[in-house]
């Protein structure tokens, strides 16, 4: 399989497409939830605590099952995520907004372990980290256009970035079966892709891209398992309750608040595309926790930062430094995996927990100490797990010295 096979490209696509609808989705949603309920911070956090859980709850269930062609599961996410979202906005009622924001974050479930798995079939070493490098540009990509899009939406009209949302879902729905019919590629599966890789290197194809030998999953992914759930404490409250913060407090209107996300979002493409590039990294354990560090700096630079041009200085950094942790997960989880889905289900598992636990603490602590004394405790956060990567470090390699004496 190369990379520059015609099904990628179309899983490419859907997976921009998804992600802008989806971040769309995430700041309007915000916004939709203040305007139409008068949520306070703990009021937001709460319903999104319900749709991570969902989410988690649905990857850990999902990863069970790999019988099924992935591109099922695509479809059918795309539906439930449609339906959720319209039946909240034709009923805008609390307890059916919560119930079928819960039942939206169970379609996502269906969605990101399973096209990520399938975009990684048959690739290990630097073509691995290659593709999915273009993976994580494409999604990311999605996501620098969401926050201006949404906020100048919800300008408009509050429900207008959530509308526009149930459109994509709508058309990846339909389309996407149409392109399994027209590309026959679509509907293979993980053995034969596996197969087709195996013969490309036996016959020297893209020598340079493949690196052999890799039979088994590495230790580094536990150290890069606790950075992802940490950085994503922070990273959850910054997407999910921050907007309301610079809205509220700061007196940011919808669009600029959009504009400061999309920094964030547009320094994590870039951080996307260089590390998928460059190979230095790889089993380069002590980077683990020095990034760990550098999101500790970032942050306690975040608790005194009050005007649009800091935050968009801070948070483009904090987009770089967060690509290079979710990569770290991301690679060290799915190298020698024999089983894609589950290894990219259990990443997404680490990345919804440490959202559950920001928007969730986050919500709580902004609401009666406020979001300066929020963002320190996330550098306590920072700190400990970088203190307990250390500690992990320092073991595998007393474990690797007694094994090689």
């Amino acid at each position: 399989m190369t990379r520059n096979s015609s099904y990628l490209k179309i899983l490419m696509i859907t997976t921009f497409f998804f992600s802008l609808a989806t971040g769309m989705i995430g700041l309007g949603l915000v916004f939709y939830l203040t305007r139409i309920f008068n949520a306070d911070h703990s009021m937001i956090g709460f319903i999104t605590l319900g749709q991570t859980l969902s989410y988690l709850l649905g990857i850990i269930g999902f990863s069970l099952s790999r019988n099924t062609h992935p591109r099922y599961f695509i479809g059918f996410s795309t539906t439930i995520m449609a339906a959720s979202v319209a039946t909240y906005l034709l009923f805008p009622v609390w307890g059916i907004t919560l119930v079928f924001n819960c039942l939206y974050g169970f379609g996502t479930a269906l969605f990101w372990p399973r096209i990520s798995g399938w975009i990684s079939w048959g690739l290990e070493g630097v073509s691995l980290s290659r593709t999915m490098s273009q993976y994580n540009f494409s999604w990311s990509s999605g996501g620098i256009l969401a926050p201006a899009i949404g906020g100048a939406l919800a300008e408009v009209h509050v429900a207008l970035p959530l509308i526009m949302a149930v459109v994509i879902y709508t058309f990846i729905s339909i389309l996407l079966p149409v392109f399994s019919h027209l590309f026959p590629e679509m509907k293979k599966g993980h053995e034969e892709i596996k197969k087709a890789r195996l013969l490309a290197e036996a016959q020297g194809e893209n020598p340079s891209e493949i690196e052999s030998g890799i039979t088994e999953m590495t230790p580094l992914r536990y150290p890069a398992w606790f950075g992802v759930i940490s950085s994503y404490i922070a990273t959850g409250f910054i997407i999910y309750i921050f907007p309301a913060f610079m809205k509220e407090t700061l007196g940011f209107r919808e669009g600029l608040v959009g504009v400061i996300l999309v920094f964030r979002q547009l320094f994590a493409a870039v951080g996307f595309s260089l590390w998928g590039r460059w190979k230095g990294w790889h089993f380069k354990g002590f980077l683990i926790p020095l990034n760990q560090f550098a999101t500790l700096i970032l942050l306690i630079f975040l608790t005194t930062a009050e005007s649009p041009w800091q935050l968009i200085v801070i948070l483009s950094l904090y987009g770089m430094n967060y690509s290079f942790t979710y990569i770290l997960g991301q690679y060290y989880m799915t190298t020698g995996s024999t089983n894609r889905e589950r290894s990219m289900a259990f990443h997404e598992a680490a990345c919804n927990i440490g959202v559950i636990l920001g928007v969730y603490s986050g919500g709580f602590l902004s609401d009666r100490y406020g979001t300066p004394y929020t963002f320190r405790i996330f550098c306590l956060a920072c700190f400990l797990t970088t203190a307990v990567q250390l500690i992990m470090l320092a073991q595998q390699k007393k474990t690797s010295i007694r094994v090689s004496v």
